[in-house]
């Protein structure tokens, strides 16, 4: 899939009425498959409310980890790949809402990272909420890309 000018990999959707997965291959210093399941979680005044789920995909497991952090050298390319199917899950969802909460956005990654960073950031962690942060740098860096259809 390719979104203008932004490296992204090739995807492969499944679309159920409550789920869609979209799967696609990391081919940086190995071969690693990644998922990006968006999954309804409830209701907020009245408008559906979805989840975006994104980790390494166990194919003969079905499960996904979402705390695994692969090193595989193309972080950049997977986040664009992640991102870019959102206008998928609103092509089969519009008007619904979406969810984004990455694994450092939880209440314990500050305390968790800390314990096992070298850098001992303390209050000031700078990977809690990264995730996040480097979406909403995306969407300001291609708002003109994806402002075209949402």
């Amino acid at each position: 899939m390719k979104s203008g000018h932004i490296k992204t990999y090739s995807t492969k959707e499944w679309v159920k009425p409550n789920v869609i997965k979209i799967f696609f291959s990391s081919l940086g210093k190995r071969f690693t498959k990644k998922i990006v399941e968006y999954t309804h979680v409830g209701q907020d005044d009245n408008i559906d409310v979805f989840n975006l789920g994104f980790g390494d995909y166990d194919m003969e497991t079905g499960a996904i980890n979402d705390l695994t952090i692969s090193n595989n050298g193309d972080a950049r390319v997977v986040l664009n790949t992640v991102l870019s199917t959102i206008p998928a899950f609103f092509k089969y969802h519009p008007g619904k809402m979406l969810m984004i909460q990455g694994s450092d956005s939880r209440i314990t990654f500050r305390e968790d990272c800390n314990r096992k960073c070298p850098r001992s950031c303390g209050e000031n962690c700078r990977k809690l909420n990264q995730r996040i942060r480097i979406y909403r740098n995306y969407i300001d860096a291609n708002f003109s890309l994806l402002d075209n259809d949402y």
